[in-house]
């Protein structure tokens, strides 16, 4: 698998959050995020998990006979939502992914990754501008390659 561009990132709020965009010649988008990265993207599903959890506790307890539905479909949803960590690794085709990009702006990547979609965002100054640009400009030349 030949590798077309890649670009690095940094959390403007979260320094020790990086990664590597990585566009590769088989038409697919890969995260390669930092174990911090890693580490953060755990602690949201650890929040995804107790939230649901904790929603659910309430509905039990206020609606006794559609209470244990509700834990079962909250305790679900949580470990839905955990499995986010092994979505934003996952390699995608060029055509799964819907990047916005303006040097002012920033970049977006949108994941179609079924029921749940993956959004990342970076503003301005949490990547190099250049890799960015010829990261940008490769996955433009892919999309519109005939398939």
């Amino acid at each position: 698998m030949a590798e077309i561009a890649r670009m690095r990132f940094q959390s403007a709020l979260k320094p020790d959050e990086t990664g590597i965009l990585v566009l590769d010649g088989d038409g697919t988008v890969r995260v390669e995020p930092s174990e911090a990265m890693l580490e953060a993207v755990a602690a949201l599903e650890q929040q995804a998990v107790e939230r649901s959890a904790r929603v659910s506790g309430i509905a039990a307890l206020t609606l006794i006979g559609l209470g244990l539905a509700a834990a079962a479909l909250g305790w679900y949803a949580g470990r839905y939502g955990g499995q986010l960590r092994e979505r934003l690794t996952y390699p995608r085709r060029v055509d799964e992914v819907i990047a916005r990009f303006d040097s002012r702006l920033g970049l977006q990547l949108d994941f179609k990754s079924g029921k749940m979609p993956v959004s990342l965002n970076w503003l301005p100054g949490e990547y190099n501008l250049d890799e960015a640009e010829r990261f940008y400009d490769a996955y433009v030349a892919l999309r519109e390659m005939p398939s």
